[in-house]
């Protein structure tokens, strides 16, 4: 997978493209393999549902289906 990220990243620099890939968190393993593959993306999200969590029946979250985090955020081209 990692190897595979890279190369789509290398080719996608060399574009005018924007790609999405979505992966599961259950395949990914462990949190070793999951903050790996995020450094090789130039951002990360992660959804996370309110399905079948104590959250569903939150009266103050009644109108949402769950949250959208932000877990990297773009820097293209920077020197950091």
């Amino acid at each position: 997978m990692a190897r595979f990220l890279h190369a789509l990243r290398g080719i996608m620099r060399a574009s005018c493209a924007v790609c999405v890939v979505s992966t599961p968190l259950r395949l990914l393993g462990d949190i070793v393999a999951e903050r790996s593959l995020e450094r090789l993306c130039d951002s990360a999200v992660q959804l996370i549902a309110f399905a079948g969590t104590p959250s569903e029946s939150d009266p103050v979250l009644k109108d949402y289906h769950g949250f959208f985090r932000l877990k990297k955020l773009p820097w293209l081209n920077s020197l950091t």
